[in-house]
């Protein structure tokens, strides 16, 4: 199966190109031109995605330059012609992508089988360590049906590496997570596997030694349980003490207030009957009560007798107020006259009597008056010799009895030593949760220890150095070193051989040639010669491969070298008429029947 042609429309810079491809082919063009995107295109084309990028169509997406990016692949299946379409529209956020295959039931991923189709670029192969140059070597080589008997392969490792303290549990887990994973493929999942599970173990156990180094210990204190009982036991009986002593104070100090508030009674008799003063007063009191009963009886008296004499003194005025005129004849009347003469003498009489008795009424009211004020005063002084007795004996039965106890230490001598009974009883519960959680800590972090020291130990028995370089027919570096050897002897000579060194040892991993049994790595071999080895690898791939579409696209290969090894190297391509290459570079190149321009 051969590529016909690539149309490309809005991926990367760009807008809209197509290219047609013979069996060798080279983009030539400056950079930033295309060329890498002409080859991308391909991949995105035949796989669907770009190798080495998110396979989501929302990273696809991020390639393209507009609102839409399409590439269209026209194939040659020994002369039928098959055509590819990708298309990918929308916005970051909400990408829809088709795929249109020409003719409809053409089975391209059958046709394309397990291959990658990597684009090989030769400055980032150069870069790689050893062991991701293994593993670089591992992920293309064909894979094995070899199959692995976990259970037998977990234990013996830890066996042979002394590892004898790991929980069959944790083991068993994880024999139970890769059971069903075989061949290299699987073996190579299993180390991913691996890999993680061993940073999480790191992690964890770099969580439980900040945990134990986070815990504190009180280095002032030291003790048990028993320390800790007695400890409570004397902050037990200091509190009630210091209760007592509060207790006590508290008395003492409103006994105090008391004794100060009495001594302004000081003048004050031992009782009210037993002070002469307020027995005068009350003497003074009942001879003023009886002095005034008596006015007031007299006050009653003459009270009456003064209605009577204004009654009468009011009958007589009236009678002289009538005159001598008699009432019925209305005439002067000689013997009325007489008469009210006699009237008139009465009323004079009667008005000096009552006159008299008013004046007789006021004396008698100025003194009951008078005595009624001296009453109020000896009264109120009565009063308040009374509350100032009451008052004084109120506080005297407020007065309590201390308690007595023979400690001398007041209560802020007691809450000071109870507080530093309290810190003390803190530091060895502190303590003793220190000890337990060490304790738990401690073992929790060895078996952590041998966690981690088993799953270094599996990931590097699945390693590229380990599990994955072993097959049940043969090492695969072996296959390959014969494919290559083919193009190998085509380039340089049937004297020189392809060697792979395959030491179990970790970053031992390396390759080159063998010339006249010398060993010379690939490191060593000059640009010309580095080159043609890769291509020899690449050619390889190709035919231990399963895919259908003998196809190798390379970036950058050429742009170090000298434009005599160049030519060399394409003399010795143009040789190989099965496969279809597609090379990409800034140099300028003899063959123009084979360069393409990319002008961007």
């Amino acid at each position: 199966m051969v590529i016909k042609k690539i149309e490309i429309e809005g991926f990367h810079n760009v807008e809209k190109k197509a290219y047609e491809f013979n069996m060798l082919n080279y983009l030539k063009g400056p950079n930033g031109s295309g060329k890498s995107t002409v080859l991308e295109a391909i991949q995105l084309a035949l796989l669907g995605y770009i190798p080495g990028t998110d396979k989501n169509k929302s990273s696809i997406f991020s390639h393209a330059r507009g609102r839409a990016l399409a590439v269209t692949l026209y194939l040659d299946d020994e002369g039928e012609e098959i055509s590819v379409s990708r298309v990918f529209c929308g916005t970051p956020s909400n990408v829809t992508s088709s795929l249109d295959i020409s003719p409809k039931n053409y089975d391209l991923k059958g046709v394309i089988g397990s291959m990658e189709l990597p684009i090989f670029n030769f400055n980032e192969f150069l870069g790689m360590t050893s062991n991701k140059l293994k593993d670089w070597f591992l992920n293309f080589l064909p894979k094995s049906d070899v199959t692995v008997d976990w259970e037998d392969e977990l234990k013996n490792s830890l066996s042979e590496s002394g590892i004898m303290e790991v929980q069959e549990d944790f083991i068993q887990e994880n024999i139970n997570h890769v059971q069903n994973l075989q061949g290299v493929e699987g073996i190579r999942t299993a180390n991913k596997y691996f890999k993680e599970l061993l940073s999480f173990k790191k992690s964890e156990l770099q969580r439980v030694e900040g945990t134990i180094k986070s815990q504190i210990y009180y280095e002032d204190v030291s003790g048990g349980d028993e320390d800790i009982s007695e400890c409570k036991s004397e902050i037990y009986a200091l509190q009630n003490l210091r209760k007592i002593q509060i207790e006590r104070e508290s008395i003492e100090k409103t006994n105090k207030h008391i004794y100060e508030s009495l001594k302004s009674f000081s003048e004050l008799e031992d009782s009210l009957h037993s002070d002469e003063n307020y027995s005068k007063l009350v003497e003074e009191k009942e001879k003023l009560v009886e002095e005034k009963e008596k006015y007031e009886k007299e006050f009653e008296e003459i009270n009456r007798k003064l209605i009577d004499v204004t009654v009468s003194w009011r009958t007589l005025n009236e009678l002289s107020k009538s005159g001598t005129m008699c009432p019925i004849l209305s005439i002067d009347c000689s013997d009325l006259k007489s008469r009210k003469q006699k009237i008139d003498k009465d009323l004079k009489n009667k008005l000096e009597e009552k006159e008299e008795i008013e004046q007789k009424k006021e004396y008698i009211e100025t003194n009951i008056s008078d005595i009624q004020l001296k009453l109020d005063d000896i009264v109120s002084t009565l009063s308040e010799i009374e509350s100032a007795y009451q008052r004084r004996d109120s506080l005297k039965s407020q007065i309590r009895s201390v308690p007595e106890i023979s400690d001398s230490r007041n209560s802020e001598e007691l809450e000071k030593e109870i507080s530093e009974l309290n810190n003390k009883l803190i530091k060895l519960e502190a303590n003793k949760e220190y000890n337990r959680l060490i304790e738990k800590i401690t073992l929790d972090k060895y078996h952590l220890d041998q966690e981690v020291q088993a799953v270094k130990c599996w990931e590097k028995l699945t390693g590229v150095n380990g599990l994955q370089n072993q097959t049940e027919d043969g090492s695969p570096f072996d296959i390959l070193s014969d494919n290559m050897n083919k193009y190998v002897h085509k380039f340089f000579n049937k004297t020189v051989n392809v060697y792979f060194n395959l030491v179990g040892k970790a970053n031992s991993f390396s390759f080159g040639l063998m010339r006249q049994n010398k060993y010379i790595p690939y490191n060593l071999l000059s640009s010309g010669e580095k080159c043609l080895y890769a291509l020899a690898l690449m050619l390889s791939l190709i035919n231990i491969g399963d895919s259908r579409i003998r196809l190798i696209l390379v970036d950058d290969m050429f742009d170090h070298l000298d434009n005599k090894n160049i030519e060399n190297i394409f003399k010795n391509l143009q040789k190989i008429k099965d496969v279809q290459m597609i090379f990409a570079g800034v140099k300028d190149i003899k063959g123009k029947e084979f360069t393409i321009e990319i002008r961007g």
